[in-house]
């Protein structure tokens, strides 16, 4: 399950944080809140807005209430009775759990990124290390993957998505080690933890790496005068942050010299090099025990 609370995270976090340059709307939308979710219902969608946690104990807060909630869920799926175990007590129930979790994870996520309270940020970052070391353990509740056994092993009739999602079920739990004999499975749960506080430290230091580049009028050929305007910083200098999204993206599409654009894509790939190089030698050894540990080749 860790997998898919991971997958919907990461997606969540890419489409918050996704630009474009261009959008179509829909006919007949205005624009208010009520028509977006009249929309989002003919197309058989729910929507609402995210209640952002506003100081860094309430990211906690929310975290550990968040947690709290699931092992409580996580319990009751472990204590059905064999005979009693369906798809919608199971599957469904671990599914809608996942995406709960989800709600929360991302939202902490994107203040651990965006936040300007450095405060918040280090505490959301701090929240989401807790809940990842959580969420892996949650692979490992026996109570849990032994209901899950036990329906998967009455061969269900099922078709399209409900078939879908029981086989990515099992598969995430073969992924997780429960196959294995419990001193082995346990190593994979040490390993799998260390390589998510590993993952997550890479991904703060680039947040947190700050970069300057200063251009010329001529270098930025092409990007709106809105834009000069706001990084002008000098007579004939331009100073731009490769650390900031906006400006990566106003510069790769829209300045004319190519030159430009290789300096500051290059810069931006190098953020936090200095830290992030060794943790890349630790997460790709992590990932290598890892799938030896589960016969991988």
């Amino acid at each position: 399950m860790f997998f898919r609370i991971a997958l919907i995270v990461v997606a969540g976090t890419l489409a918050a944080c996704s630009t474009t340059k261009t959008s179509s709307t829909p006919a007949g939308f205005s624009g208010d809140w009520a028509d977006f979710e009249r929309l989002a219902k003919l197309n058989r969608t729910r929507v609402a807005l995210p209640p952002f946690e506003t100081t860094p104990q309430a990211s906690l807060d929310a975290v550990n209430a968040a947690i709290a909630a699931a092992d409580k869920r996580l319990d009751a799926i472990g204590k059905i009775k064999p005979n009693e175990a369906t798809f919608d007590n199971t599957i469904a129930a671990l599914d809608d759990l996942a995406f709960d979790l989800s709600l929360v994870a991302n939202r902490t996520y994107m203040l651990k990124e965006t936040s300007v309270n450095a405060e918040h940020r280090a505490q959301a970052t701090e929240a989401i290390k807790q809940f990842d070391k959580w969420a892996v353990g949650l692979d490992y509740r026996e109570d849990v993957y032994r209901v899950v056994k036990v329906y998967a092993d009455s061969s269900p009739k099922l078709i399209g998505e409900a078939k879908r999602l029981l086989e990515q079920t099992l598969r995430d739990y073969r992924r997780a080690g429960l196959h294995l004999a419990k001193a082995e499975r346990d190593e994979v749960e040490r390993l799998r933890k260390q390589l998510s506080a590993a993952t997550t430290e890479f991904r703060t230091n680039i947040t947190n790496a700050k970069k300057e580049l200063k251009f010329t009028a001529a270098q930025l050929e092409g990007l709106p005068e809105s834009f000069l305007e706001q990084v002008k910083t000098g007579d004939d200098e331009y100073t731009l942050q490769a650390n900031v999204t906006f400006h990566y993206l106003n510069v790769m599409r829209n300045a004319k010299p190519e030159a430009t654009r290789k300096r500051f894509s290059g810069e931006r790939k190098r953020l936090a090099r200095e830290k992030n190089i060794p943790l890349l030698k630790t997460v790709l050894q992590l990932r290598a025990n890892i799938a030896a540990k589960l016969g991988y080749k």
